[in-house]
């Protein structure tokens, strides 16, 4: 099984969550991840960091990818396709980890498809990397409203959706072909194996 996952503490909140039976929300450590099923789609999974078996969180035959927990805990964005003969994973969903409620969120017809989302600090906004676009969309239970982002509210989003390295950070992931790369702003750090190339990324090997 492949997986990207995210280490994820809940809050304790009342309701009935996907994740009954196998993690106390607000007690107990998790990972939320993608995973190949049995058919070969790729869903949703989850495993308490403690041990214990893996469980599925979603079951459905198309394939899903990216997700990312709300500040507080209670929703998980993620992308998942709209058929099983669609390439990718092309429209945003959020998922109640509470109540196990799911809701799509459309973007505008004609762009380019979503490939990563992310939370701002209060919760109250999802923004999706589309292309070269990046939007903001109300988080549930307000109306969507998607909006296409520039100036600082861009640069607030991209923030949020920048996967930064090391404390203090020293870089951050960003794709660059099939590959993960490490970008900085002050060029490489010391030791470790892969290659920097001449825009200061450096390739990891890893798969």
């Amino acid at each position: 099984m492949r997986f990207l996952g995210t280490l994820l503490l809940l809050p304790a909140c009342a309701g009935i969550s996907p994740l009954r039976g196998r993690a106390v929300v607000g007690r107990d450590a998790y990972v939320i991840f993608v995973g190949d099923g049995p058919g070969g789609q790729a869903d949703l999974y989850g495993v308490r960091t403690d041990g214990g078996p893996v469980f599925q969180i979603t079951f459905t035959s198309v394939r899903e990818a990216a997700p990312a927990l709300s500040p507080d805990g209670g929703t998980v964005a993620f992308l998942r396709a709209g058929s099983t003969t669609d390439s990718a994973p092309a429209r945003v969903w959020v998922l109640n980890l509470l109540s196990g409620a799911e809701r799509e969120l459309p973007l505008p017809p004609g762009g380019a498809h979503p490939e990563r989302v992310a939370w701002s600090a209060d919760g109250k906004m999802i923004y999706v990397r589309a292309g070269e676009t990046v939007w903001d969309l109300r988080a549930p239970p307000a109306a969507s409203a998607p909006r296409a982002l520039a100036g600082p509210a861009r640069a607030a989003a991209e923030s949020s959706l920048a996967v930064y390295l090391g404390d203090p950070p020293f870089g951050r992931a960003v794709p660059c072909g099939a590959a993960l790369c490490v970008r900085t702003d002050t060029g490489p750090p010391g030791g470790g194996g892969g290659g920097w190339n001449g825009t200061g990324d450096r390739q990891s090997r890893g798969s």
